[in-house]
């Protein structure tokens, strides 16, 4: 839009503000003017119609006139009545008057609704004097009532006081209106005026005053927009040309002097303008000393940021291989029980495997095809139960069967006790008295503990190969180093899973591992990393509570990042050190356990990830380590 519509726009709402402004006010002004002529108006009417109303009364009452029904027309209220009802036939506006009550002698004097409205609001209110309202007749039309209070005075009990003081004619012709009392509401002068009149007054007025300041504004308005446009609009049209040539790059071109205030501003604009095309010059001759000097710079920023992030990944490097030399006792530890328990298992197979084997014949021959049978469902009851008793529960289970055996008449129940036990057999035996009556019961029970103790070997063999297993594959997964430096679709729990693995023989004895896994999504991330970071705060957390306490690892999702806290009991941390923890170099650790790098790397691995870390800690209660990572939506 150009500056010369707005300025009009402007100009134009302001009058036009002004403009309606000034006709409300006028208006207001001409209703109320006309509205209080028409009072004035009807207080004229009034004053008229009262003292025709006294003089008549006075008249008739000292003229000695006697009341017929021929003279009783000439009695005052009677006289009004008529010449109100005549009026109209002289006056086609619709102004009506009459006196009216609410107990009236003449049926024409009886008061509507609206003027039974203004005689209750005189007697509520006696100290007023005028009623002056609108109101809607009947058919629709609007009114205004002017209204005065009659109150009785003491010449008027003459007619309206007691019936038997009365004039006689008055006894005789009226049966109504008498008892009044002086100071009571005997009725109310009626004068109606029509508001179509008074409309018409208003906006007759009305038209002729907006004519007048329509005319005005508009005079006003061209006047303004001519000098807007000569001593503005112009002006600035000629400054935003000169202006867009500078924008183009055309320093050469100056702005034609103007008189007044905006010559003051061309004179500066031009002063400005040589300036600027001097210090244009000087800054292509800058520009192209400071490209040189970026060139430059950009050159050695890059080899610098090289050489850090090599640096960079050497410690993150330097930082994982110390890790995993605190692992190597462990490791070495989780890897040589299973070895053990193997070794020791498979000497028993060897010791038993041969001699076995060579006694199947002589028990196939000793043995009836029913006690076969038996024979092989305790080895098979003995395969099922391969759950570990404790000694209190082994003392109880001998107790039990050694009864049970004397019951049967078993000799030796204690030794036939003491081999069950070892077949992992304490209930139902009544099943295998076939056997234990047999006559070579000893070479039948110890052939069936062979058996069962061969399986049992076989399976420990299992267990340990699948421990150690689990062991070497988090190692390998541990020492894994991806080089493609983009992120994957990494599981965190895994990630979890595998450094705890490496660390369960420092957890497995003395520390309470909780875990508080929820169900979350995969994100984009360099898994080697994020190892490392569950590496440095879960050994940070073991060595703060001395390998001694509850260690609790939670997995949750909230809005759009996952969140890994790692939680400890143990000494905890002051304020201060809260603040130092993640500066290179700063560590709370003895000489030789820590270099200070371990947060500090943390804390960049965790930037690298867009993400956040948070530490909550209090001295005597613990430390809370809380890691937020964002969610990918490609991947989640």
């Amino acid at each position: 839009m150009k500056l010369q519509t707005k300025f009009l726009m402007v100009v134009g709402i302001i009058l036009t503000l002004i403009f309606v402004g000034r006709a409300y006010i006028d208006y207001k002004s001409i209703n109320k003017t006309t509205k209080y002529n028409l009072q004035q108006q009807a207080e004229k009417v009034r004053s008229l119609l009262m003292s025709v109303r006294r003089v008549y009364h006075h008249q008739f009452i000292n003229s000695g006139i006697t009341l017929t029904e021929k003279t009783v027309g000439f009695l005052p209220a009677h006289a009004l009545g008529k010449i109100s009802e005549d009026y109209p036939n002289w006056d086609q506006s619709g102004f009506t008057f009459n006196n009216v009550s609410d107990k009236p002698r003449n049926p024409k004097h009886a008061a509507d609704q609206v003027e039974l409205e203004a005689m209750d609001y005189f007697r509520e209110n006696p100290a007023k004097d005028l009623l002056f309202t609108p109101f809607q007749r009947d058919d629709g039309e609007q009114f205004y009532l002017y209204a005065r209070p009659i109150w009785v005075e003491e010449y008027c009990l003459k007619c309206h006081g007691e019936r038997d003081a009365a004039p006689d004619p008055i006894r005789r012709v009226y049966s109504k209106a008498w008892n009044y009392q002086v100071g009571e509401l005997r009725g109310v002068l009626s004068i109606k005026l029509p508001v179509k009149t008074y409309s018409e007054m208003v906006l007759q007025s009305l038209k002729q005053s907006i004519i007048l300041e329509l005319i005005a504004i508009l005079t006003i308005f061209i006047f303004i927009t001519l000098l807007i446009r000569h001593h503005v609009v112009h002006p600035l049209s000629q400054m935003v040309r000169t202006m867009q040539e500078f924008a183009s790059g055309n320093y050469t071109h100056r702005v034609m002097e103007f008189k007044g205030e905006f010559g003051i501003l061309s004179q500066e604009f031009n002063k400005m303008a040589d300036q600027i095309y001097k210090q244009q010059e000087k800054l292509k001759i800058l520009n192209e000393q400071l490209e040189q000097k970026v060139n430059l710079r950009t050159t050695q920023l890059n080899k610098k940021i090289t050489e850090l992030t090599r640096t960079r990944e050497e410690l993150i490097h330097s930082e994982k291989m110390a890790a995993l030399g605190q692992l190597v006792a462990g490791i070495a530890h989780e890897v040589n029980t299973p070895l053990g328990a193997i070794r020791s298992s498979a000497e028993t197979l060897s010791n038993i495997i041969v001699p076995t084997l060579e006694q199947f014949p002589k028990l196939f021959n000793i043995l009836s095809q029913p006690q076969q049978e038996i024979f092989f469902t305790l080895i098979e009851q003995s395969l099922q139960h391969q759950t570990l008793l404790t000694t209190k529960e082994k003392r109880v289970a001998k107790k039990i069967l050694i009864t049970e055996l004397e019951r049967y008449g078993i000799v030796e129940p204690r030794e036939c006790s003491e081999t069950f036990i070892c077949l992992g057999i304490s209930t139902n035996i009544e099943q295998y008295l076939p056997l234990l009556q047999h006559t070579h019961k000893d070479f039948i029970f110890e052939f069936a503990y062979h058996l069962s103790t061969f399986s049992r070997s076989t399976g420990n063999i299992r267990t340990a190969v699948e421990r150690a297993s689990k062991v070497i594959f988090a190692l390998k997964t541990f020492a894994r180093y991806d080089s493609s430096g983009e992120k994957i679709a990494t599981d965190l729990q895994s990630g979890i899973e595998t450094i705890l693995t490496l660390y369960s023989n420092q957890i497995k004895y003395s520390v309470n591992l909780i875990k508080k896994y929820e169900d979350i999504p995969q994100i984009l991330a360099y898994p080697n990393e994020l190892n490392q970071v569950w590496t440095n705060l879960i050994h940070n957390a073991l060595q703060a509570m001395n390998y001694k306490g509850t260690l609790t690892i939670s997995l949750s999702q909230h809005h759009n990042e996952v969140i890994v806290a790692i939680t400890d009991n143990g000494s905890g941390m002051t304020a201060d050190i809260q603040e130092k923890i993640f500066m290179p170099f700063f560590t709370t650790k003895a000489p030789g356990e820590g270099n200070g790098l371990g947060l500090d790397i943390v804390k960049k691995i965790i930037d690298n990830h867009d993400g956040q870390i948070k530490v909550d800690s209090e001295v005597g209660k613990g430390t809370c380590f809380s890691i937020l990572l964002p969610i990918t939506e490609s991947v989640s």
